[in-house]
């Protein structure tokens, strides 16, 4: 699944992915990344978009979200996930953001650290959130499918 972020965002490509990832781009386990597209135009991948309803449709209930702009979009993106009852993953090495230090934010090294730690517990009833190196992620697909998805 494909989100294309709103003008501040770019549209970036993370190592191995298998798909085109952007701000707050949900990676759903067992379908065909490239199957959906959806275009955004506020920083929570949710906001007045069809993603609550395709994920929904698909029955996915867990999400993994990599991406750019880890201090707006992914953030918003996690939040907006975890509110809506969903598990979110943060795959720890596969987000960035840029430097914003001229307008008092800490260095991207700061910001993107502290989203992994606090999304490394972050909580609510029945749902959770956590973070996974890239080399961990397990998206659940067997030899098959990971054809489809390259």
């Amino acid at each position: 699944m494909t989100i294309i972020g709103a003008p501040q965002c770019r549209q970036t490509k993370l190592g191995k992915t298998p798909a085109w990832v952007s701000s707050g781009c949900v990676v759903t386990a067992g379908t065909t990344f490239n199957s959906a597209r959806i275009e955004k135009h506020y920083r929570d991948a949710f906001e007045d978009t069809d993603l609550e309803r395709m994920l929904s449709t698909l029955g996915v209930g867990k999400l993994i979200v990599t991406g750019a702009q880890t201090d707006m979009c992914i953030r918003s993106t996690l939040h907006g996930a975890l509110v809506r009852g969903y598990d979110a993953t943060l795959v720890s090495d596969a987000h960035t953001t840029e430097d914003m230090t001229q307008w008092g934010a800490p260095p991207p090294d700061g910001v993107i650290a502290h989203t992994n730690l606090y999304r490394s517990n972050q909580r609510a009833p029945g749902r959770a959130g956590r973070i996974v190196a890239s080399k961990d992620v397990n998206l659940g697909l067997s030899p098959a499918d990971e054809g489809r998805t390259k």
